[in-house]
């Protein structure tokens, strides 16, 4: 799309160089193909020829510009670039009425007498200026790039006013930006777990909030820097609410984790300012537009778990937090949308809808935010479906100090636990120990183990701490009775045999959710033990006799209770 430079287009690099600035107007015919549709190659080709000299006309009297030069870039592509003098009679935000309107009106008489319709004029126009250690030739190549991207976007009355403010911001961070701190509650203890940090604008004329901000900041090629002082400006000031360990939740865009200053280290070392560590963080992913290629992200992802950050996918069930991105991406944290947590406590869709990640989650070892309760209706029923966490002004609003959570909510959660804690218990009263062996040891050891301790029936495979897979007694013996198991399999690693999808929770799940997910599975698998874990280390596991007894004992207890409210009725 964008040429070479030629000699005029060296010109003005030159001039730019020597600090003059240059007015970049991208010009084309709104919806020209359907001009040619109904009159055809001839007629378009001329209306070309009649814009190409009306333009050159218009530039000729222009005596206030240093330099005026017109470049076709092919079909009813223009590009007009204007080097303004001292006595330049329009400012840049003065162009479209000044000049492009009177070219129009100017060009339309000309050819609506033989066309028989007039014709639109679409623009986008950017103001290229010199930058210190910024190359001339890449600072124009820039503002032609931008002046198409805004020519073929909506018309943006407010452009100009925007682009001073973001350059306001950039200059004066601590002047525009701020950063609010929104508690999330953490369910099982009623206690606050951490704080999304929430960049707001301090003041502003060009932008309604700061939900307007990043947006316009992506479309000009500043949203890097943006949401870098966003970051700073969150973790120069989490110490101020953080106590006792608590977690900050950092907004990512998914573009942003290819940051040069985030990729080398800056965003680290303004932690340990702080007395921080990347454990203490979550980076939210917040996904404005798709990822294209999760290969490459999840490289960089695991770049930064590998540092000791956390990753929580934001917006989940709305925009682009698809099922994808929790298959491909491996989150620490769900955060399910306002749009499902909104009246879920009476739409039995979002209801189902809620209750199925719930599972999920159990199942692949993530927690579920609740994002955006505000009623207590909505908290009750979140509880109720087992999420982990819970956000949104109902808890409390966001603050920039440390928030005091709304007292009725507090006891909301603790009420409602009581009550699940009875007939709602974790898997962790129900753990065993379970042995665990690496990866790569041997099958006829694993042998020796099972035939020297009769009463285990199921041992963990691991690789750097985490279980990779499982080894049920019954499958070692029924492999090696084969006619030629032993020969094969016995000097071989057991990660060979090993069953590399077993039912894996977490020590917090529900007795009730880990049997319906164990009664789940295929029947060759029905009576396994289910492996527990914490935040993916393993912690012990539970045979099934065990869940069907605490089940059973379970529906006892609820029948006793059933029975008391009918006697007291």
């Amino acid at each position: 799309m964008f040429r070479l430079y030629d000699s005029k287009q060296k010109e003005l690099t030159r001039l730019l160089a020597k600090g003059h600035s240059i007015w970049v107007v991208y010009l084309d015919i709104v919806k020209f193909h359907e001009i040619e549709f109904r009159h055809g190659i001839k007629a378009c080709k001329r209306i070309l020829d009649e814009l190409t000299k009306e333009i050159n006309l218009t530039l000729k009297p222009q005596k206030s510009f240093i330099k005026t030069i017109l470049e076709s870039r092919g079909g009813d592509d223009f590009v007009v670039y204007l080097v303004p003098g001292k006595n330049v009679p329009w400012t840049i935000g003065e162009l479209p009425e000044k000049w492009v309107l009177p070219l129009v009106e100017r060009l339309n008489q000309r050819i609506t007498p033989w066309l028989g319709e007039s014709i639109k004029l679409r623009q986008g126009i950017v103001l290229c200026k010199t930058k210190p250690g910024r190359n001339a030739d890449y600072l124009l190549y820039e503002a032609v790039k931008e002046a198409f991207l805004l020519n073929k976007a909506e018309p943006d009355p407010q452009y100009f006013s925007r682009r001073e403010e973001i350059r306001c911001l950039l200059q004066e961070p601590d002047t525009y930006l701020k950063s609010a701190f929104q508690p999330i509650v953490q369910i099982r203890t009623g206690s606050i777990f951490g704080f999304e940090a929430l960049a707001r604008l301090n003041r502003s004329s060009a932008f309604k909030n700061v939900g307007d901000l990043f947006p316009f900041a992506e479309k000009i090629g500043q949203l890097y820097p943006i949401e870098t002082l966003c970051r700073r400006r969150a973790i120069s000031l989490a110490t101020r609410v953080l106590k006792n360990k608590e977690t900050l939740f950092l907004n990512i865009n998914p573009q942003v984790l290819s940051d040069p200053d985030f990729t080398s280290g800056q965003t680290r070392k303004l932690l340990q300012e702080q007395n921080l560590h990347p454990s203490n963080v979550v980076l939210e992913i917040t996904e404005h537009s798709a990822i294209q290629d999760f290969a490459v992200f999840r490289h960089a992802l695991n770049h930064y778990r590998s540092q000791g950050y956390r990753v929580a996918l934001d917006d989940v069930g709305a925009g682009y937090s698809s099922l994808q991105s929790i298959a491909e991406l491996h989150p620490d944290f769900l955060k399910i949308d306002r749009s499902l947590i909104g009246g879920v406590n009476a739409d039995p869709i979002k209801w189902a809808l809620l209750e199925t990640f719930v599972t999920f989650s159990k199942r692949i070892g993530c927690h579920v935010i609740a994002e955006g309760v505000e009623t207590a209706e909505e908290l009750k029923t979140v509880v109720q479906l087992g999420v982990d966490f819970v956000q949104g002004f109902f808890i409390a609003k966001p603050e920039f100090r440390r928030a005091v959570l709304y007292e009725p909510a507090v006891e909301l959660v603790q009420t409602v636990n009581t009550l699940k804690a009875d007939l709602n218990l974790a898997i962790q009263s129900l753990i065993e120990p379970l042995p665990l062996f690496e990866a790569t040891s041997k099958v006829n050891v694993l042998q020796t183990y099972f035939h020297d301790r009769p009463y285990e029936q199921l041992i963990g495979i691991v690789e750097q701490g985490k279980i990779v897979g499982t080894l049920p007694r019954d499958k070692l013996y029924a492999t090696l009775g084969t006619r030629y198991g032993v020969s094969l399999f016995t000097d071989r690693p057991v990660s060979m045999l090993m069953d590399r999808n077993p039912l894996i929770v977490e020590d917090t799940t529900p007795i009730e959710v880990v049997s319906s997910l164990a009664m789940g599975r295929p029947y060759a698998q029905l009576y396994e033990g289910v492996v527990v874990v914490n935040r993916h280390r393993p912690v012990g596991m539970v045979s099934v006799a065990s869940l069907m007894k605490a089940m059973a004992d379970r529906q006892i207890q609820i029948g006793g209770m059933v029975a008391h409210e009918h006697h007291a009725g």
